[in-house]
């Protein structure tokens, strides 16, 4: 049986990539988890969206977003290359 496609990037790129792991901060605060890092990347993928439509729907800031799509790009190509490409 086939999984589904997010739930595999969910559980493929924190291993690869450990800036896809919930961390917390200085004063305790959890950041974003992986599912809404992910997200945010795919939704940017997939539907063109700018920074800013992040930033109001998912709270992410816009450094927060340009860094996170890079770091999905990066692993993503790293992870399957060698499958799919």
């Amino acid at each position: 049986m086939r999984r589904h496609v997010f739930l595999r990037l969910v559980n493929d790129i924190p291993n690869v990539n450990p800036y896809f792991r919930q961390t917390t901060d200085a004063t305790g605060n959890l950041g974003f988890s992986p599912h809404q890092k992910l997200m945010s990347a795919i939704r940017m993928l997939a539907y063109a969206s700018s920074v800013d439509q992040i930033d109001e729907s998912m709270r992410m800031s816009k450094s927060t977003s340009i860094e996170n799509l890079g770091e999905f790009c990066r692993t993503i190509v790293h992870t399957y290359k060698d499958e799919y490409l």
